[in-house]
């Protein structure tokens, strides 16, 4: 599961940030019964709109979350020359 990668988690946080709609969906889960459950929930909403976003810019999650953590085009080519370095060791 991608979601145990802690770029992928920081990339998560940004990404609902910036998603107004799904922000009210998460904070509608607030309004239904779910007991504890509730906050599980609603990390899993989050993820599942995280991997459709993904999906939707023909991306793998890993590359989606470096294009919402870098902050220019040579910091995005940077971090995924890191990523690959890593893969490869």
């Amino acid at each position: 599961m991608p979601f145990t990668d802690t770029q992928i988690n920081q990339a998560l946080e940004i990404f609902i940030r910036r998603d107004e709609q799904l922000q009210k969906e998460l904070a509608n889960f607030n309004r239904h019964p779910g007991g504890l459950f509730i906050s599980e929930r609603r990390a899993e909403h989050a993820r599942s709109a995280f991997l459709r976003a993904a999906q939707e810019r023909d991306t793998t999650p890993h590359d989606f979350a470096l294009r919402l953590l870098a902050r220019t085009p040579s910091e995005l080519e940077q971090l995924r020359e890191e990523r690959r370095m890593r893969m490869a060791s």
